[in-house]
């Protein structure tokens, strides 16, 4: 998976077509499908811009790329496609959660990954 197949799955996952995150950028809609579609390269500016406007961060998207997890210990693993998804829109949903809200997130995964699968 390269950059522009990440970001065309986030931005469908968000169900924003492309036109509509074409518009919130400023950008004609051909510039971001032909980028998407690996016909164009992205400028470093609009790359991040796509990021912010998605709720994440540039780093995110390569961590998908590269398919890069860092474990509890510090660790590099690499993780699956599936993970990489879940991650992605775990980010998307909790930018915009306040600390409160964060730590009860928090306590609930540890509960659920502390239970017997």
């Amino acid at each position: 998976m390269d950059i522009c197949q990440v970001i065309r799955s986030v931005r469908e996952s968000k169900n924003l077509s492309a036109e509509q995150l074409a518009l919130a950028l400023g950008v004609e809609t051909s510039t971001l499908t032909r980028a998407e579609r690996g016909e164009r390269r992205l400028s470093t500016t609009l790359l991040e811009q796509i990021a912010d406007y998605l709720g994440l961060g540039v780093t995110d998207l390569y961590a998908v790329v590269e398919r890069r997890v860092v474990d509890q210990n510090g660790r590099e693993q690499v993780a699956s496609e599936k993970f990489d998804e879940t991650m992605l829109k775990l980010r998307a949903i909790l930018k915009d959660c306040d600390s409160s809200q964060l730590d009860l997130v928090l306590a609930v995964v540890e509960v659920i990954a502390k239970s017997p699968q």
